[in-house]
């Protein structure tokens, strides 16, 4: 199982994406911070 880990995006939709268009494909994804 592949686990994704992001942390505090804080409304940064742009920066969000980004990182997430970057990520390797992933089975479960992490928010450990506010949206």
């Amino acid at each position: 199982m592949k686990v994704g880990l992001i942390a505090d995006p804080h409304s940064n939709l742009a920066a969000l994406e980004a990182v997430l268009k970057g990520m390797p494909r992933v089975d479960q994804l992490i928010c450990v911070g506010d949206l």
